[in-house]
């Protein structure tokens, strides 16, 4: 069964991007809880969300993790949004063969709308280039109507899209 359509986006990094804001910086180990929470609630357009194989819950521990194993190295550097004492937003930063990838991005519900996924994506966008990357990529499901808009106003054009396809199968079926 078809379970999603997601979108790959690419960018060139010739130009220098503009500074990164004092509001963001790089993520610390006491800012982990509060991005494994928010990384819990904010996939709501995910693939995992919509397959039928997959419980809530298990959605919410798979994000959970997923940004604890990009915090704890799996990234080179997550970047965090922080306001009000802690994290309203994150972005994690990838580098392989001289080429930024943005393996996960997450604004909190009370922080949509004020410009803080694109100063992420910005800072993310600059963090590659201060790194030598001559690209970046970035994937979403097509139907995230926001996360589209929020990369092709930050410079990144539509690559591919891509099929997800979810079966099931019974371990001692007979025919």
């Amino acid at each position: 069964m078809l379970i999603d359509t997601g979108v790959d986006f690419w960018t060139a990094l010739r130009v220098q991007p503009p500074p990164i804001p004092a509001s963001l910086r790089l993520a610390r180990d006491d800012d982990l809880l509060a991005l494994r929470d928010l990384a819990a609630k904010a996939f709501t357009y995910s693939r995992f969300a919509v397959d039928p194989f997959f419980t809530p819950e298990q959605v919410e521990a798979f994000h959970r993790e997923w940004v604890t194993n990009l915090h704890n190295g799996l990234a080179q550097a997550v970047l965090v949004s922080e306001a009000d004492g802690g994290p309203e937003g994150f972005v994690s930063c990838s580098l392989s063969d001289g080429k930024g990838r943005i393996p996960l991005i997450a604004v909190a519900e009370t922080a949509r709308g004020r410009g803080v996924g694109s100063a992420l994506v910005k800072a993310a966008l600059r963090w590659f280039h201060e790194q030598g990357a001559g690209e970046a990529r970035v994937k979403t499901q097509a139907n995230n109507v926001p996360a589209v808009a929020l990369y092709e106003r930050c410079g990144f054009v539509l690559e591919r899209p891509e099929l997800t396809f979810s079966a099931g199968f019974e371990a001692n079926r007979r025919r």
